[in-house]
């Protein structure tokens, strides 16, 4: 019991499943997205976790690109699903969306997206740095972060390239860090599966060099999970949790 207990306290703190209760959104967008919800969400990616270490015991990697998850009423709503047969069940990913592992689950895209809108350069800078362990650079002190704004007609995707393709300065990071979030551009700020971005077909394929190639979410996860960093850095952020620095 007590390893179960630290197993969790240790991946809602290094995948910032805590920062879900805390975590607002645009009411009007997103009237579905509650403090109900928001617990749900971090308690699918802790069952599926303690699940493939301590009901499977297979290799901790699974997260990254398992085939199921754990839903309750609110999450099979949100996911498309029929209503659960228990308050929590065991289910197949949706794998028609694009979904595998905790990368496609909800908790991951709503804490790493803007109150109304995703934000690829977030989710990127998450997969970089927390799970392959990849520095990047923080910005210059001179450039004033704002949410993006797309204009009509076209896609996030579209306008982040335009932004941050312009100057020099930004692109070497941006493209390590926009381009894996791309592959996210399917799913909504809560988590929710979408095939139009501001009425455009969205595009979620990538190359990012050090990645690989992949033409959407499930691709990347399973680059994740072959990725010989992946592993070297989970062992590196327990010890760095173990000790307290």
């Amino acid at each position: 019991p007590e390893a179960r207990e630290r197993l969790a306290e240790f991946y809602d703190e290094l995948y910032r499943l805590r920062d879900l209760e805390t975590k607002g959104k645009d009411a009007n967008l997103f009237p579905t997205f509650s403090s109900d919800l928001a617990a749900a969400m971090r308690q699918e990616t802790l069952l599926l976790i303690q699940n493939v270490v301590f009901e499977e015991q297979s290799n901790f990697l699974g997260i990254f690109d398992a085939s199921y998850t754990f839903v309750n009423n609110d999450l099979a709503q949100l996911y498309g699903m029929a209503p659960p047969d228990f308050p929590w069940q065991l289910v197949p990913m949706p794998m028609e969306q694009g979904r595998a592992g905790i990368l496609t689950q909800p908790a991951f895209l709503t804490v790493f997206s803007h109150p109304n809108i995703n934000s690829p350069t977030r989710r990127g800078l998450f997969v970089q740095e927390t799970l392959l362990c990849n520095d990047i650079q923080p910005p210059p002190p001179t450039v004033m972060a704002t949410a993006p704004t797309p204009a009509d007609g076209q896609t996030l995707r579209q306008w982040l390239e335009e932004m941050h393709n312009s100057e020099d300065s930004c692109a070497g990071c941006h493209s390590l860090m926009d381009t894996v979030g791309f592959a996210f551009e399917r799913f909504s700020p809560i988590g929710g599966f979408r095939q139009l971005d501001n009425g455009q077909p969205i595009d979620s394929s990538g190359d990012v060099p050090g990645v690989g190639t992949f033409a959407n979410a499930s691709d990347l996860a399973t680059l994740i999970r072959n990725d010989p960093r992946t592993p070297i850095c989970v062992v590196r952020n327990l010890y760095r949790s173990t000790l307290g620095q």
